[in-house]
């Protein structure tokens, strides 16, 4: 295994000896399970290969690009990506953010998900057999459960706390690994909200509204039209509303409307930026629509939030 990149070279390992970094000509199959922690308030990954990982922040906003697809990561959610997808990640945060990244090794999941699935007796006759499924998931951020927000707190505090127990470790990834395919049958249950027949329409009905939602959290600034949302979900305007609430609960304007009064919401709790510059940055129209919405979901005038930090 070759030297690290310099962004490999911030990440802290659980496990020293398990990095792998593409851009250093690594190869994905001569490595082991490992989590990283990154901490850093300016920092850009350039263009990586990913193993099959989990990735997530303990606050901020973490953007990432996997294979041209945006996706932003925040406390309430986690990003999974796929095995040999290409991504980017760029961090920019007056505060120090705080990340981490479970990564799989090539395999693992998919000998988790066939041991699971498989019957004891097969599992006695043939405990190490090495016919294995081949996994993967829906390409996008998830909500992050209580099991899995605890997991993800595990892993920081053993890379944090420099954990060297490895028999440990494993058995950390073994549970996230679990809940990953827990994630995974739960979102297949869910697809039974849509009115499609066939498994595979709803799957793609999910993974285009997924995107979809995904392009919506990365793009709070901009000015979005129902035409411009249609285009990136390959899907009619009525077709795109209709499954995007039935999945969701909100149409797109609310969801949206929603994170960024989250994203206002966490301006103003850790940049210097000025209420105004934030109106913009979060995609208002005006000041006063922002403050009306704002107190309607907080409660409280987004003053409130300055006049409290600054006490």
């Amino acid at each position: 295994m070759q030297k690290a990149c310099t962004y490999c070279n911030t990440l802290r390992r659980a496990i020293p000896a398990n990095n792998f970094c593409s851009q250093t000509g690594d190869q994905i199959s001569s490595v082991g399970n490992n989590a990283f922690y990154i901490q850093a308030n300016d920092l850009q990954s350039g263009e990586h290969q990913s193993r099959l990982s989990i990735r997530a922040v303990f606050n901020g906003y973490h953007f990432h690009q996997v294979s041209k697809v945006d996706h932003v990561v925040h406390t309430q959610n986690y990003l999974v990506v796929n095995e040999g997808q290409s991504y980017y990640s760029a961090i920019q945060a007056e505060r120090a953010l705080e990340a981490l990244i479970i990564a799989f090794r090539p395999g693992f999941i998919g000998q988790l998900f066939s041991d699971r699935k498989t019957k004891e007796g097969y599992l006695l006759d043939d405990p190490f057999r090495e016919n294995v499924d081949s996994m993967g998931f829906y390409e996008n951020t998830y909500p992050r459960n209580p099991g899995m927000r605890i997991l993800l707190q595990e892993a920081r505090q053993a890379i944090v706390e420099e954990v060297q127990d490895n028999l440990y470790l494993e058995e950390l990834f073994t549970r996230m690994g679990e809940a990953l395919l827990d994630q995974h049958g739960l979102l297949n249950h869910d697809l039974e909200k849509f009115e499609a027949r066939k498994a595979s329409t709803r799957q793609e009905l999910f993974r285009r509204i997924s995107t979809t939602k995904d392009y919506l959290d990365s793009h709070l600034s901009e000015r979005l039209s129902l035409q411009d949302l249609s285009k990136i979900a390959t899907l009619s305007p009525y077709h795109l509303l209709r499954t995007f609430k039935a999945f969701y609960g909100l149409a797109p304007h609310q969801y949206l409307t929603q994170q960024r009064l989250k994203y206002a919401h966490y301006l103003l709790e850790e940049s210097t930026e000025s209420i105004t510059q934030i109106v913009t940055e979060c995609g208002f129209e005006s000041h006063s629509s922002f403050g009306r919405l704002f107190k309607r979901q907080f409660g409280h005038p987004p003053k409130a939030i300055r006049q409290q930090r600054n006490y």
